[in-house]
């Protein structure tokens, strides 16, 4: 078969005369608007995949594929292309929840947020598209992955919201990679999830290029697979443990005034889960979780509330945790109790993490608050202040501990849980209908794999579910108004401390920011380097050729044929260089 030459536009936009495959894709061999319409779909593929799987957590294999139509098609395209249709797609596929995620963060927060994760979103496809052109397929596969899982990481340990908005609470309902957080953390599900779309992204623009694509893909597709092969084992291997049945309430009729420090609305709430916790006694339930902030409580009459639910917990025989909202005092708590079945309190529980939409200070001035946050400034004395201090109790079961639902999308918390032997987990909580509610709850399960114990979790405005250890779902339920959300779960406790949270899995995370690092510089040395030779090479081009200096000694030329009186001189000139064809 012969091979043709012509003139061949590049990956990078930039036109070469090379030879020309047999099986080269013809659209490569026209403009490249072409390759740029071709990322415009991907964008936007991409983009829509992202937001569906947003809105929906339940579609979470939308959001493994949901890289793969950008980071396929940005190879094909210059680099400024690339991130700006990047940045698009992720901004466009953000807008869905826009609207539900202001009643749990604020707007000029979420806007600057989603702008942050927008940017590195656009960097990190970017960057995989000039790895994609410069480096072997698997090198250049891990270049996405890298960028997002270290992103994320950073910053859960500096956002007030955690793990919120992680791509790991995207994948939660798939439950054999969840188990990768007692592993590696959070950051493995990031990590291993995107490195699918990105090994599998790479070899198909590979192939298209006529290069070797079968080393990414097998690699790729070969480390998710193991990953998904031992999470599947180690749901199948569930130690025994002991069990418990745990009910879930959360009164689906407020009480007005419950949260104004009316008492008279108090006792209306203490009488209205009374009897949510007296209809769930007959089914042998041992353990009630009740919803966070159930009513707010003055200094003036927070000891009846309390006894008031004291007595409900003694008449039920059940360990109740509630949580109430302590304000008229500088500085306000948030606070979870747990009542023994004898109606004496076992523990108080500090919320460790507050929301800022919550804190007095962002009602009277939005912009001070959320830079109060951002930038440790002096707080409201009127603000909530933050406990420190872990809360357990050691029932027959097992040790348990009561937090707050916010606190388990932070991984400082579920690492001190699990340092200290922690089992079960009861979360009073409060949520916001349709999907923040459900992606709140994957995140407190995710972080209930990652620390080895399971979680009860009752929230208002939101879902009452049981998880165990291993992510599995035993009981769910979503809050409807005017409805109360109810759920019974036989629940085992889990296994304990998990290979992340004693301490070695964590160099995971630390280790990939330190690869990340070194491969972005390494990437940047590649890029500067490149693009030196071309300068040589376009300076070379376009200097002529110098002629060659004649010998010192001319050698002798051969004797020419004597010429014939009619013939007229042959004249011969020699090229300086070679066809254009050629060069």
């Amino acid at each position: 078969m012969t091979t043709r030459t012509g003139a061949v536009r590049t990956p990078a936009g930039n036109s070469q005369t090379a030879p020309i495959a047999p099986h080269t894709p013809r659209a490569m061999l026209r403009d490249s608007s072409v390759s740029e319409g071709r990322c415009v779909y991907g964008a936007a593929a991409t983009a829509l995949l992202y937001g569906l799987a947003t809105v929906n957590p339940h579609l979470w294999p939308l959001a493994l594929v949901a890289p793969f139509p950008i980071l396929a098609t940005a190879p094909e395209v210059s680099t400024n292309t690339a991130a700006k249709l990047a940045l698009f797609s992720y901004a466009l596929g953000k807008i869905f929840v826009v609207g539900s995620e202001s009643h749990l963060v604020p707007i000029p927060l979420l806007v600057g947020a989603h702008l942050v994760c927008a940017i590195v979103f656009a960097t990190s496809v970017a960057a995989a598209a000039e790895a994609a052109r410069r480096w072997p397929g698997v090198m250049a596969a891990m270049v996405f992955p890298a960028l997002m899982a270290s992103f994320y990481f950073a910053a859960a340990r500096e956002s007030p919201y955690g793990t919120w908005g992680d791509p790991a609470n995207l994948l939660a309902g798939f439950t054999p990679l969840v188990q990768s957080a007692a592993l590696i953390g959070t950051s493995g599900i990031t990590f291993i999830g995107s490195l699918l779309a990105s090994g599998l992204a790479v070899a198909w623009y590979r192939r298209r290029w006529n290069m070797d694509w079968q080393m990414p893909a097998y690699v790729t597709a070969g480390v998710f697979g193991i990953a998904v092969l031992a999470g599947t084992v180690r749901m199948l291997m569930v130690p025994k443990t002991s069990t418990l049945k745990i009910g879930l309430a959360v009164a689906g009729q407020p009480v007005s005034g419950a949260d104004s420090g009316d008492i008279s609305a108090a006792a209306k709430v203490v009488a209205q889960y009374a009897k949510l916790v007296h209809d769930m006694a007959p089914q042998g339930v041992q353990a009630v979780v009740l919803p966070e902030k159930v009513v707010a409580v003055t200094p003036r009459y927070e000891f009846d509330v309390e006894e008031g639910f004291a007595r409900i917990a003694s008449m039920a025989h059940v360990w109740l945790a509630v949580g109430f909202d302590q304000i008229d005092r500088s500085p306000r708590h948030n606070i979870a109790v747990l009542f023994q079945p004898d109606g004496k309190p076992a523990l108080e529980y500090s919320q460790h993490h507050i929301n800022p939409m919550f804190q007095p200070s962002y009602q009277k001035n939005q912009l001070v608050a959320i830079g109060d946050y951002l930038l440790n400034h002096e707080k409201d004395p009127d603000d909530y202040q933050p406990g420190h201090m872990v809360a357990l109790v050691d029932p027959p079961w097992g040790r348990t501990a009561v937090v707050t639902g916010e606190d388990l999308a932070f991984s400082d918390t579920t690492r001190e849980l699990a340092a200290v032997g922690v089992k079960l987990v009861l979360a009073p909580a409060v949520d916001w209908p349709g999907s923040p509610a459900v992606r709140r709850e994957k995140a407190a399960m995710v972080g209930g794999v990652e620390g080895g114990f399971s979680v009860a979790r009752a929230a208002r405005d939101g879902m009452v579910s049981a998880t165990e250890s291993r992510g599995r779902e035993l009981a769910a339920a979503m809050t409807q108004p005017g409805a109360d959300a109810v759920a019974v779960a036989e629940v085992p406790v889990g296994s304990g401390p998990t290979i992340y949270s004693r301490g070695t899995g964590r160099l995971f995370p630390h280790l990939l920011v330190l690869f990340t690092v070194l491969m972005l510089a390494r990437l940047g040395i590649s890029i500067r380097r490149n693009a030196r030779v071309r300068q040589m090479y376009a300076l070379k081009i376009a200097t002529p050729v110098a002629q060659p200096v004649a010998a010192a000694q001319t050698p002798k030329e051969p004797e020419k044929p004597a010429k014939k009186d009619d013939e007229e001189p042959e004249i011969y000139r020699a090229m300086t260089r070679p066809p254009p064809d050629l060069e």
